[in-house]
């Protein structure tokens, strides 16, 4: 589950919480970067395949 850092509707109460929550924040964050990187990995990688390299169009 993703987490934000909200508006503070629901907060955590104690120190141990709060770290449990930041490092859920912080991880999640590596999650999507991880995500992220395999989906442009895995573009550039047919592109490739495909003979296709150019990313921009012809003026």
């Amino acid at each position: 589950m993703f987490a934000s850092v909200g508006f503070g509707d629901i907060t955590a109460e104690t120190d141990r919480s709060r770290a449990l929550v930041s490092t859920q924040m912080i991880l999640d964050l590596v999650i999507l970067g991880a995500v992220v990187r395999r989906l442009v990995t895995a573009v550039r990688t047919r592109l490739h395949r495909s003979g296709t390299t150019r990313t921009t169009p012809n003026p």
